[in-house]
């Protein structure tokens, strides 16, 4: 039976192509310009043929009906177009050519969609012995040829011949003309075997004869095509390897951002422990106040309770909230009076002319520094408390 393939087209311009088999191993990704609907099906069909061609989007394009019409085998479409974040979650290797991301995503949600029936499958026919036919059974399914997967096994599993019943009665016979009977057609055989004999020597000699005209007639025909056949081989295993590559690069580059994450996170305590150890505090660093530099610095250093540095102040509210739900004990900036109001609500001290001494990752300050200038802040505020107070 020819291998039957779950393959993902994301066609334009550049045309994104790839192919699983019905176990999930991916055959092939590859993206081409101006591929032509023919040398798609011709590329399809050097591994198989279309079980199920799918795209990722909802509306499916005329190319795609032609494809599966070619193949006559069902097409996927998702509900909704499929989202790049949808694409990553699915893909378990990190392919940077958009097209063949999303051939392969295509077909990674359309193998997904069967993948229950398909195990269910391999492991009844592997109980059974029957493996070898586990393809042809999924394709059964697949295609309504079997209703369900009881169905299909039985409609493939080798028939058992029923036994052959004989009966037999009880004759009388003449057996003295029965032996002469029998003499006369042993002797009729025997000349027929003899003419069948010679018959079959003649036919023998001139089958080796062919034979060995077909051997000579196969030798020149390898030797001219052998060059054309180690090249589509080679091309074949190059693909493989390309893949396999892949696979091995996204995980080799997974393992290095977390040893990356790893050394950094270390790194970063052991100059939390120096300036503490010189009898300083650490205080974060925030560059600037924008909401994507607040929620990344909260996000990587632990702020709760700690002393905060916002190097670069803008007067955003959203930026104020994800630092008030994260609770810094001390926030040194130039604020304006309102923001400063919003964070002590929150319970946030705000400090400001201090400036720490920036390390590699932190800053660091003096604790008599630090309280001197809280209790300039505290008085200067509680002036102005004062002031306004007098006024009302």
């Amino acid at each position: 039976m020819i291998k039957p393939l779950i393959v993902g087209v994301d066609m334009g311009t550049t045309t994104g192509l790839a192919i699983y088999d019905l176990e999930k191993n991916l055959l092939l990704t590859c993206s081409r310009k101006n591929f032509s609907i023919n040398s798609i099906i011709k590329e399809i069909m050097n591994f198989g043929e279309a079980l199920v061609v799918a795209t990722d989007k909802k509306k499916v394009s005329p190319s795609i009906k032609k494809i599966a019409a070619s193949f006559n085998c069902k097409i996927y479409s998702p509900d909704h177009d499929i989202t790049v974040e949808e694409k990553r979650g699915i893909l378990s290797i990190d392919i940077k050519d958009v097209h063949e991301r999303d051939a392969l995503s295509a077909a990674a949600f359309a193998y997904r969609q069967y993948e229950g029936m398909f195990n269910s499958i391999s492991r009844a026919l592997s109980a059974m012995h029957l493996g070898q036919y586990k393809d042809h059974a999924k394709k059964m399914i697949v295609t309504g040829e079997a209703k369900n997967i009881a169905e299909a096994i039985d409609m493939i599993k080798p028939k058992e011949d029923p036994k052959i019943k004989t009966e037999f009665k009880e004759v009388n016979l003449d057996w003295k003309n029965v032996a002469k009977k029998h003499k006369k057609t042993l002797k009729r055989l025997e000349h027929k075997y003899e003419i069948s004999r010679l018959y079959s020597e003649k036919m023998e000699d001139r089958v080796k004869t062919l034979e060995r005209q077909k051997k000579i007639y196969l030798e020149e025909e390898s030797r001219k095509n052998e060059n054309a056949r180690k090249e589509l081989l080679k091309d074949k295993e190059i693909r493989k390897l390309h893949i396999v590559i892949k696979q091995l690069q996204f995980e080799l580059s997974k393992q290095k951002k977390l040893k990356l994450t790893y050394e950094d996170r270390i790194r970063r305590q052991d100059e939390v422990i120096e300036i503490q150890n010189e009898g300083l505090v650490a205080v974060v660093l925030i560059p600037d106040f924008s909401n994507d530099t607040v929620s990344r610095s909260v996000s990587e250093f632990d702020v709760t309770n700690k002393v905060v540095w916002i190097k670069d102040y803008m007067p955003l509210k959203t930026s104020a909230r994800i630092l008030a739900k994260k609770k810094p004990k001390i926030v040194i900036a130039e604020m304006d009076d309102k923001m400063r109001a919003f964070l002590k609500k929150s319970g946030i001290m705000v400090i400001d002319s201090v400036e720490p001494e920036m390390r590699n990752y932190y800053g660091a300050i003096s604790p008599k520094e630090l309280e001197s200038t809280m209790k300039k802040v505290e008085k200067r505020d509680f002036k102005k408390w004062l002031v306004e107070y007098k006024k009302r």
